[in-house]
């Protein structure tokens, strides 16, 4: 089996817009880059992330992100995507997926230190 890696995207700054909107990506590209920066670094996302393999999760669909299988599904807006107080897309319910040194446990999971604590835990 080969395995392909697509190589990583840029940062980059979307057009700003007023916070708190749902965001949408305009078109593919701009819905690569938007996957790029939040759901590849995301701990919610399995295969996204590197953690899982497309064959895995097709065993076992947890491993993909409900949020993200949403904004293929669907034509309205999704509530965890929205416009940040910067202006800029953001999903409301990332959790940054820190890869593993040698020797640490691979489920070690930092929120994201922009997003709004909604359920009372503290942030790391």
């Amino acid at each position: 089996m080969v395995t392909i890696v697509q190589p990583k995207l840029p940062r980059v700054e979307f057009y700003p817009n007023k916070p708190g909107e749902p965001y949408r990506p305009c078109n593919g590209t701009e819905g690569e880059y938007f996957h790029s920066m939040w759901c590849e670094e995301c701990a919610r996302d399995k295969v996204m992330s590197g953690q899982a393999t497309v064959e895995d999760a097709d065993k076992d669909p947890s491993l993909y992100c409900e949020i993200l299988n949403r904004s293929f599904r669907s034509d309205e807006p999704l509530a965890e995507w929205t416009y940040g107080d910067d202006g800029q897309p953001k999903c409301t319910q990332f959790e940054r997926f820190v890869e593993p040194r040698e020797g640490e446990q691979p489920s070690q999971v930092v929120r994201d230190d922009r997003t709004v604590d909604m359920f009372g835990v503290a942030v790391r």
